[in-house]
C-alpha cells in the first residue's frame, strides 16, 4: 500500500501505471467528475465515482482484489481506509469472485490511513481494505477510485 498526496506524483515516475494514474487523477475536480464510470482501457483500466456517507469501521465492508489495483483519491471530505494482509483474513459471503475481481473478508486490521482531499491510497492485489470509515461522525465524501490491471 502507498499513502501519499498527488502533489508528490513525480516520486512515482519509475512506476509507469501509478504515475499515469496520478497525472489523470490530479486533473479531476468535483465539478468536472460527474460520470459514474469512465472507461480508459476496457476492464484493464477505469475510474469509478464514489459519493456516499462514511460509516463506523465495524460496519464497513472489508474487500480484496487479485487482478486490479485501486487508487482511492479524495475530492471532498475525509475517510479512513483500513488495510490488512489477505493471507491472515477469513473469506466470507462465498469468498473471492474472479469475474468481479472482488472478495469479502473479515479479521484484524493492520493499519488505518486518513485520506483527505488531494491524498490517495494505492491498494495492490492481495491487500485487503475497508473504505468509507468515518473520522468522528458520518460525513459525505466524493472520491475517484482508479482501477488498473497490475499485470498485462
Amino acid at each position: 500500500m502507498i499513502y501519499d498526496t498527488v502533489k508528490n506524483k513525480e516520486r512515482y515516475k519509475d512506476m509507469p501505471k501509478l504515475y499515469e494514474a496520478l497525472c489523470y487523477l490530479e486533473k479531476l475536480t468535483p465539478e468536472t467528475f460527474t460520470e459514474n464510470r469512465i472507461t480508459l482501457d476496457g476492464i484493464k483500466k477505469f475510474v469509478v465515482r464514489k459519493d456516499y456517507d462514511t460509516e463506523p469501521a465495524e460496519t464497513a465492508p472489508y474487500e480484496v482484489h487479485h487482478i486490479r489495483a485501486d487508487i482511492h483519491y479524495m475530492l471532498i471530505g475525509t475517510e479512513g481506509v483500513q488495510t490488512g494482509d489477505e493471507a491472515e483474513l477469513t473469506p466470507i459471503k462465498g469468498g473471492y469472485v474472479e469475474a468481479k475481481d472482488c472478495g469479502e473478508v473479515e479479521g484484524h486490521v493492520d493499519g488505518t490511513y486518513w485520506i483527505k482531499p488531494g491524498y490517495f491510497a494505492l491498494v495492490l492485489p492481495g491487500e485487503a481494505h475497508k473504505t468509507g470509515i468515518m473520522v468522528e461522525k458520518p460525513e459525505r465524501i466524493l472520491k475517484a477510485v482508479y482501477k488498473y490491471q497490475v499485470e498485462d
